[in-house]
């Protein structure tokens, strides 16, 4: 166990501190995330060109494509917030 503390306190923030290469490791993954979600949307763009816009298909695959762009903005969110952390 070690006696170094883990939090740091500065104004109403709570910080949990991390070594440098989780940081980077955290922020890789968010990257590789981001761009398969990127290429699943692409994958899936034309099936969704070639459906009727109002069957059930076309609505499940938009669903799954709104997922996606979810998770991308979550992610990229995250990412700045990693990027913008004080040193």
């Amino acid at each position: 166990m070690t006696d170094k503390p883990i939090y740091h306190v500065e104004d109403d923030k709570v910080y949990i501190l991390v070594e440098a290469d989780k940081l980077g490791r955290e922020k890789e993954n968010l990257k590789l995330t981001i761009q398969l979600a990127r290429e699943k949307i692409e994958a899936l763009q034309p099936a969704l060109d070639d459906l009727d816009d109002d069957s059930e298909e076309y609505d499940a695959l938009q669903e799954q494509i709104n997922d996606y762009e979810m998770l991308i903005s979550d992610c990229e969110d995250r990412f700045e917030d990693l990027i913008n952390i004080p040193r």
